[in-house]
């Protein structure tokens, strides 16, 4: 799962309930709407021979089969070692459309990188199960969305609605990006439609042999869909990026942080909230980690409120609010009005509307992760910054 989630490659999980009730017609499973090409076999000791007799049908129609490990010698109705079991295997290990991979390590080391990616297995995946041949391109392990240039860590869905290709692509890195893709086989009028806006805009693509090629850009843990309607149904607004950066101006010095009672989780044990946080008008920080504020229980969960002044010598056509790095959930008001809500970066909110020129007061409440309150070792949480104010032309 985590190579085809790697390697981009769309795929479902199906046990052998949802097998069975699926037909071989032409070299695919077949259920409902679904059609699949190629069934990924994990490591199995024991099988219902009318699975078996499936997988065997649906690899001598053409069907691509790949095992990670052992193949089955016991079947459910015989028992161990069943004559039919162990004949139906060898001949599944014959037909060219089967290929067994390099088995898994038997003993595979984790280790908890961060708070929000989880844990990371300390293996070299390129070099045993579906990677090499995922890197290869192998036979129903292909890829219709392929790097030109640029390529880093992107997770992909792929559907076909109503004759379109919805592309679902995230950057899965804390930096900005941006890379050249082609789509092969695939033509029509392309756009980017952003699930959080609504917005949808065309985008300038090249048709490039058998297929389009074209630039993405993203922002640190962005996502959208790319949309490729070969009927070219709709046309967009095409799509307009800031033009020129003026300034940024970090936000420097002490916040006011303090403790609301109003909207906490309601968590018990109840952590002891520091009495310079809870009593007006609250404590005078620069940004630091939670747990570095003086007296904070490194188990607290909920929110704290930061706010200060900033002044503006001039309004400009755009002007963002970027937070930088929080830990991990923040509210944002300026002069008092909501400017909105952020679960992930990259924190900023567009603010030239709440702005004014003078003294602007900015209040940002932030909110950590339960995590915090079930382990003993703290997590990251809080505002950390640089808090800039960023105006484009």
């Amino acid at each position: 799962m985590a190579d085809l989630t790697k390697g981009r490659i769309d795929y479902l999980i199906a046990d052998r309930h949802y097998i069975n009730e699926m037909a071989v017609n032409g070299g695919y499973l077949r259920r409902g709407p679904f059609a699949f090409r190629t069934l990924v076999l994990p490591p199995i000791d024991i099988l219902e021979t009318e699975t078996a007799q499936k997988i065997v049908a649906f690899a001598r129609q053409g069907g691509v089969v790949y095992a990670l490990g052992e193949l089955p010698s016991a079947s459910v109705d015989a028992g161990a070692m069943d004559p039919d079991m162990v004949g139906l295997m060898e001949t599944l290990r014959q037909l060219p459309s089967f290929t067994a991979c390099k088995p898994e390590p038997e003993t595979v080391s984790s280790a908890f990188t961060h708070h929000w990616m989880g844990w990371k297995y300390n293996t070299e995946t390129d070099s045993y199960g579906l990677m090499p041949y995922i890197r290869n391109q192998a036979k129903g392990l292909t890829n219709p969305l392929q790097f030109v240039r640029g390529e880093f860590e992107m997770l992909q869905e792929h559907r076909v609605i109503d004759g379109a290709h919805f592309f679902w692509l995230v950057n899965n890195t804390e930096s900005p990006q941006s890379a050249v893709v082609k789509l092969w086989d695939i033509q029509g009028s392309v756009s980017l439609w952003d699930c959080e806006t609504g917005q949808c805009n065309s985008v300038t693509s090249e048709a490039n042999g058998n297929g389009r090629s074209l630039e993405l850009r993203f922002d640190p843990l962005q996502a959208y869909w790319l949309v490729v309607d070969p009927k070219s149904r709709k046309q967009f607004e095409p799509l307009k990026r800031p033009e020129k950066l003026i300034e940024k101006v970090e936000i420097q010095g002490s916040w006011r942080i303090y403790y609301d009672p109003e909207g906490q989780p309601e968590l018990k044990p109840v952590w002891e909230i520091p009495h310079v946080l809870s009593t007006n008008p609250g404590l005078e920080s620069v940004l630091v980690e939670w747990v570095n504020l003086p007296g904070m229980n490194k188990r607290f969960t909920g929110f704290l409120d930061y706010t200060v002044t900033c002044e503006i010598s001039r309004l400009t056509a755009k002007m963002y609010l970027d937070l930088g790095r929080v830990h991990d959930i923040a509210e944002v008001w300026v002069n008092g009005k909501s400017v909105g809500k952020r679960l992930w970066m990259p924190y900023r909110f567009e603010i030239g509307r709440q702005l004014k020129t003078g003294t602007n007061t900015l209040h940002v409440r932030v909110g950590n992760r339960i995590d915090n309150y079930y382990y003993s070792k703290p997590i990251p949480s809080g505002l950390l910054g640089p808090v800039q104010i960023v105006s484009y032309e």
